[in-house]
């Protein structure tokens, strides 16, 4: 592998030195020796979400979207289920209040706004963005969590699949821990690099997919992050999610085109029918969530 400096090798949760497990499209996966988090072995440039989160992403397919709008359906139902969920646990009193980081076009949060949440968010994609504000209806401003300018705290911070995308996974815990009201929760679902599925891949795990994706939690990395920003955890589990077969179709192509398999194998994939529903199988897939404690108004 190729040298590395000393801001790509450290680990962005303890600053530890990582030790390199191999290389995707020539960007270094790197273990931290102390506390085993993975991250990717770059220093990301001042252009980097808008570089990598331009509408190639949502619409292009490869490691991102082969076409996000189509997947607005399979997007409500994990909103329902996911609002259901805090409703379970009897959260988000007083005002059931959410702001969505990552919040895409909205899709999932509306569903909250249809169980009574008042929602707003942030997302980087202005084409997004804007089929939130303009189709939908719901606040989600152009911009990024370190850029967005945000003045109340929320029962509930909402971070869906965007933890592994930060370049520093310690400064955005510290911004999205203040944004949660004292006795709030932040709602994270995000990937398990340790689980079996991962595991058993390897280097071809379908998340290992940098430079758009940057960081690989375990639920212990994920846990202590939290921990020195003043969340515990308050619940975890499986999310009952589903994928379009379009994107499954696109995100496993990409995969392949990188392992050492037959064309027949290849061809396969295209016999999954693109507007086919299906539920997620895998153990790598997790949601947590962390409750800020009353005392805590930082």
């Amino acid at each position: 592998m190729t040298a590395l400096s000393s801001d790509a090798t450290a680990c962005p949760l303890c600053g530890c030195d990582g030790d390199p497990m191999f290389q995707i499209d020539g960007i270094p996966v790197l273990e931290c020796m102390q506390c085993k988090h993975r991250y990717a072995g770059i220093v990301p440039q001042a252009d980097h979400v808008r570089v990598h989160y331009n509408d190639d992403y949502f619409f292009a397919g490869k490691a991102g979207y082969s076409d996000y709008l189509a997947s607005e359906d399979l997007l409500r139902r994990q909103g329902k289920w996911y609002a259901r969920l805090l409703q379970q646990r009897a959260i988000g009193q007083p005002q059931k209040s959410l702001f969505a980081i990552g919040a895409a076009a909205g899709f999932d949060i509306d569903e909250f706004r249809n169980a009574g949440w008042s929602v707003s968010g942030v997302e980087p994609n202005d084409t997004m963005a804007r089929h939130a504000r303009e189709r939908i209806g719901i606040d989600i401003q152009t911009g990024t969590l370190e850029s967005v300018h945000v003045t109340q705290t929320y029962d509930v911070v909402m971070a869906i699949q965007v933890l592994a995308h930060f370049t520093d996974p310690q400064v955005a815990a510290q911004q999205l821990a203040g944004l949660v009201r004292p006795g709030g929760y932040l709602l994270v679902e995000t990937w398990d690099y340790r689980s079996r599925v991962a595991t058993c891949f390897g280097r071809y795990w379908h998340e290992y997919s940098p430079p758009t994706v940057l960081q690989w939690f375990s639920k212990t990395s994920l846990i202590s992050l939290m921990k020195r920003h003043g969340l515990e955890v308050a619940g975890s589990g499986k999310p009952a999610k589903r994928i379009g077969g379009a994107h499954a179709r696109s995100l496993l192509e990409y995969k392949l085109s990188q392992m050492p398999l037959s064309s027949v194998t290849k061809m396969m994939l295209k016999m999954i029918p693109k507007n086919l529903a299906l539920r997620y199988p895998g153990d790598d897939l997790f949601w947590m969530l962390f409750r800020k404690s009353h005392s805590d108004a930082r």
